[in-house]
């Protein structure tokens, strides 16, 4: 099958992953192997060549990004069930006052999603938006936006939150650089997202608000600190999230070709240090002395092994199907037919929309429109700078967050959580989204104009 023919399957196969996923619940990783597995036959590399290039990329990409979302994870299962999230709100609001609240909430969620999924973030953290509408004039709406949108930009955007860091795996790009483009950007969104919370959810009355209900699945109180303990203090509960973080982007700068650090011994120690896998580990090690002598350290490990069960599976199949699709001859017709478009970051950012809006899953749209768009790099004119993978990471998490809502199990957590009626939800949280979405996009393209 040539490579116009193959373009066409492709398209289909997107296209039923998208239907599939979002009109009958089909698993992500079920999609992503049957999808491999058609693109491979079709494009004629034989039964026992597409398994072959299956199970090399679903490997390759297990081992290259598995132990830094597992140890992820487990980060943000210690800050969770610590109270380490809680500190670091506590801090924001003290830092930021109350007359600014919004603003903190924004802040908190912006740091504590960096390593804890935002739904755990969000259930952890909401009784602080009931707690600080009950103090100020500002709606329970208002303040739930404020946190739900700053925990939603660190999670589409920045490592190692799961998703980001299996499409930088899948795209090559470095991860210190993806935290560099990454944090600005997310900064920006959060505080799109907290200022459209201030103007358009702020009059939400407090009055009908229906009381906080306990979620639905979330942990026992057994299986958390141990009671009566204090939570930990602000710098220790930021030493995890921060350590990974700043050795991470160390260890990329030493990696420039201006070489900052020289080229001797120390550069060498930045940038072992600065590997992700280390960098996390040593973050892992930080959340440690979170926990004190009666707390069940074991079970969180465990769990933080459990919650990301799931993610390693659909990242490694998406890596799986990129591989599938390197091996075709797609890639060179691809070349030849979009050599001359430089749409650039705007294709991920559709693709990546197109797939959030239709199944609901951010991290599902990371992985899948990773994979599809690797062997796309080269022709839409984002290989040929070390930047432009990153940029494309940074396009698609954009995208990953346009937009949330009914079929997103995020828009129930912050709406049922909060006491958010669901029309204002949709009104207040959803158009968040939108926004913060189409601004992350026109962030994106501004930052390529000046690294492409």
């Amino acid at each position: 099958m040539g490579g116009l023919a193959l373009g066409a399957v492709l398209l289909l196969l997107v296209a039923g992953i998208v239907l599939a996923s979002a009109r009958w619940r089909v698993d992500a990783f079920l999609l992503l192997v049957l999808s491999a597995l058609i693109f491979g036959l079709c494009a004629g590399l034989g039964l026992e060549g597409t398994l072959e290039n299956i199970k090399q990329g679903f490997g390759s990409t297990l081992g290259g990004v598995g132990l830094v979302i597992i140890f992820g994870a487990m980060i943000g299962v210690f800050l969770e069930r610590t109270g380490a999230s809680s500190s670091i709100a506590g801090t924001m609001l003290r830092a930021v006052g109350e007359k600014r609240a919004g603003l903190s909430l924004s802040l908190t969620g912006f740091l504590v999603s960096i390593p804890v999924f935002c739904d755990s973030g969000f259930i952890v953290l909401v009784p602080l938006v009931r707690a600080i509408a009950a103090k100020t004039a500002v709606s329970t709406l208002a303040l739930a936006v404020c946190l739900a949108t700053g925990l939603y930009a660190t999670h589409c955007l920045v490592p190692p939150t799961p998703g980001p860091v299996a499409a930088a795996e899948a795209l090559g790009a470095d991860l210190g650089r993806v935290i560099l483009l990454g944090l600005p950007v997310a900064l920006v969104l959060a505080l799109a997202g907290y200022f459209w919370a201030m103007r358009f959810a702020s009059w939400t009355d407090r009055s009908g608000d229906p009381a906080l209900q306990r979620p639905a699945g979330a942990a026992d109180d057994s299986d958390r600190a141990g009671p009566g303990r204090e939570a930990p203090g602000a710098f220790r509960s930021m030493l995890p999230i921060i350590v990974p973080l700043v050795l991470i982007t160390l260890g990329s700068l030493s990696r420039l070709e201006s070489a900052p650090f020289g080229s001797g011994t120390f550069c060498s120690l930045i940038s072992g240090m600065g590997h992700p896998v280390f960098a996390l580990g040593l973050g892992l090690v930080f959340s440690f002395p979170l926990s004190g002598a009666g707390d069940p350290h074991m079970k969180w490990v465990a769990a933080g092994i459990t919650s990301c069960a799931m993610v390693l599976a659909v990242t490694a199949a998406g890596g799986a199907f990129g591989r599938v699709i390197r091996e075709s001859e797609l890639s060179v017709t691809l070349q030849e037919v979009l050599g001359g478009w430089r749409a650039g970051v705007l294709v991920p950012f559709v693709l990546a929309a197109a797939i959030k809006s239709a199944q609901g899953s951010s991290t599902v749209s990371l992985i899948t429109t990773a994979a599809i768009m690797q062997p796309l790099l080269g022709p839409l004119g984002l290989a040929g700078s070390p930047w432009g993978p990153a940029l494309t990471v940074v396009a698609i998490g954009c995208g990953s967050m346009t937009v949330s809502h009914a079929n997103d199990s995020y828009f129930w957590v912050v709406s049922q959580m909060a006491g958010i009626p669901v029309p204002d939800a949709y009104r207040a949280y959803t158009t968040a989204t939108a926004l913060m979405g189409l601004s992350g996009a026109v962030v994106t393209l501004g930052m390529a104009a000046l690294l492409l």
